[in-house]
């Protein structure tokens, strides 16, 4: 009985607790790779959430693809009220009504 009580005595000294566990040098090993993989999840989520956003802006209406800023005033008008005129091989310009009357009277006051 004396040699069982001295075996039982040497492995509950050496048994590792929980508290002997986190001083481990695995430890921040454990605690690194938490902190990375929820580094990683925030990550995924905020880019869900930008492409998100991104696809919600991109749908526009009908009613939105006929309009256009005037390039001269800034208004938004339907197409087919402005002239479109082309300036190079790529740019486009559209002009309001109001802003090519106000264009020929001072052309008008200044000759």
């Amino acid at each position: 009985m004396g040699s069982e009580a001295v075996y039982l005595f040497y492995t509950e000294l050496n048994r590792e607790s929980p508290r002997d566990l986190a001083h481990s040098p695995t430890s921040g090993v454990h605690v690194a790779v938490t902190v990375l993989a929820s580094l990683f999840l925030l990550l995924i989520l905020f880019v869900a959430v930008v492409g998100f956003k991104a696809v919600i802006k991109q749908g526009k209406s009908p009613e939105e693809m006929n309009l256009e800023k005037c390039s001269l005033c800034g208004q938004k008008m339907n197409k087919a009220s402005l002239v479109e005129r082309q300036v190079g091989d790529y740019k486009l310009l559209y002009f309001c009504a109001t802003c090519i009357n106000n264009l020929h009277n001072e052309l008008i006051t200044k000759n």
